[in-house]
């Protein structure tokens, strides 16, 4: 067991070495590169008007080994929090 596990090192590590080394850019890190901040402050902006938001939700599981389903169902609610001052 412990051997099968190393070959599968060994033979990850020689595709990675065959590749040339680079690895595939990701999109989170195409984000890290300074656009995060700029699609922040977008949602920030497009978010702000919004004082209320409701969403039906269902979950679907299905165990295809025992044959089994189960149906979660509920309601996901958001409502703006109002400040008030105290003077």
């Amino acid at each position: 067991m412990m051997m099968w596990l190393g070959a599968a090192g060994v033979f990850a590590q020689q595709r990675a070495s065959q590749g040339g080394g680079q690895v595939p850019s990701s999109p989170a890190s195409n984000l890290a590169n300074g656009q995060l901040d700029t699609i922040l402050m977008s949602w920030e902006q497009a978010m702000r008007p919004i004082q209320s938001a409701s969403a039906q939700c269902i979950h679907t599981v299905i165990d295809k080994v025992l044959k089994d389903k189960q149906v979660f169902e509920g309601t996901a609610q958001f409502m703006k929090p109002i400040w008030r001052s105290s003077t």
